[in-house]
């Protein structure tokens, strides 16, 4: 009887040991082809803006702006005449746009963020959230806006 019981165990840590080879090896294949895929997708060619999307300056405009969000805009009350916030906008104009737009974009929406009248006949209004809707994507063609 005991050596049937250890036959049993045998035969089961075999079959555990078949299952975790098994398995290690498919993760290794999966790793194989997520390491192919990544070396296809570098070596397509790179253009400017797509330099512009993954630099330092469009991320170290990102923190600050988030910085801001967090430490500055959190101790005010909400001003910003526009949904999303101007700071939003920001962040979204510098992750989506090339260089030269994004600025011009971020400066344009500053000057139209003031508390003259006249914004009922170019954005709609949002009456739950109190604001004019304006959002990145009506300045940006939709293969530009990623997500």
């Amino acid at each position: 009887m005991v050596k049937y019981a250890t036959l049993l165990t045998l035969i089961t840590i075999g079959t555990i040991v078949n299952a975790q080879t098994s398995t290690r090896t498919l993760f290794l294949e999966t790793i194989e082809t997520a390491q192919a895929q990544i070396i296809t997708t570098t070596t397509t060619e790179t253009t400017a803006t797509d330099f512009w999307y993954k630099s330092g300056l469009a991320q170290l405009g990102v923190v600050i702006l988030s910085s801001y969000q967090q430490i500055i805009s959190s101790q005010d009350i909400p001003a910003c005449n526009f949904y999303p916030s101007c700071s939003h906008f920001a962040q979204e104009a510098l992750t989506h746009a090339p260089f030269p737009q994004n600025v011009l974009l971020i400066s344009d929406r500053l000057q139209r963020c003031n508390g003259l009248p006249g914004k009922d006949f170019y954005y709609p209004f949002l009456p739950d959230k109190g604001r004019y809707y304006d959002p990145i994507s009506n300045y940006l063609p939709s293969s530009k806006h990623r997500n």
